[in-house]
C-alpha cells in the first residue's frame, strides 16, 4: 500500500485500503500511532468501529504535542481504550509503531501515522497481511508489552 504521487496500475492506496479493513472489523481493533488528526479518514473509522461495539484499542505517544494529541485522540474516540509506551527505566522512548491489527486476522503496518498527512501528503508505504497466525502472534506482542508494564493505560 502506498501514499503519495498515484500511478496507473497503483494498488489500493494506503487511505482506503485501512479503512476498509477498519470498516469490516467485527470483533477488536488494535491501532498504534505516533501522530493522528481529528478528522482524518483513519480517525473516522476507527470512531465507525466503536459506534458499532468493535472493541478499540489505540496505543498512542503521550507526549506528541505536550499530550495534546493523546487529549484529542480520548475525546474524538470516546469508548477506545488507549495504551502508552513506558520507556524501560524512565528513560527516553517513543511510542513510534503505526500497526493496525483486525479481529487478530488481518496486520496492517505501515511508515504512516494515522494522520492527513500520513494519508494524502506524505510519501507512506505499508503492508497488508491477511494472515491469523502473524496477527495473532503481533496481538499477543502487544499484549505481552502491556502485561509487563512496557505499555500502560493511558
Amino acid at each position: 500500500m502506498w501514499s503519495g504521487p498515484t500511478f496507473d496500475g497503483d494498488g489500493d492506496h494506503t487511505t482506503s485500503a485501512l479503512s476498509h479493513l477498519i470498516d469490516d472489523a467485527v470483533e477488536d481493533v488494535f491501532a498504534s500511532t505516533y501522530s493522528a488528526t481529528a478528522d482524518s479518514i483513519f480517525v473516522n473509522a476507527l470512531w465507525r468501529a466503536i459506534a458499532r461495539g468493535v472493541k478499540t484499542t489505540l496505543l498512542v505517544d503521550s507526549t506528541v504535542n505536550d499530550g495534546k494529541t493523546a487529549a484529542m485522540l480520548a475525546q474524538k474516540l470516546s469508548g477506545a481504550r488507549f495504551w502508552t509506551f513506558c520507556p524501560p527505566s524512565g528513560g527516553y522512548g517513543r511510542q513510534h509503531s503505526k500497526v493496525v491489527i483486525i479481529d487478530s486476522r488481518v496486520v496492517f503496518v505501515t511508515s504512516a501515522n494515522l494522520s492527513d498527512a500520513g494519508a494524502e501528503k506524505n510519501l507512506e508505504a505499508g503492508l497488508v497481511a491477511h494472515d491469523p497466525d502473524l496477527a495473532s502472534k503481533m496481538r499477543q506482542r502487544f499484549q505481552s508489552l502491556y502485561s509487563e508494564g512496557a505499555l500502560a493505560d493511558l
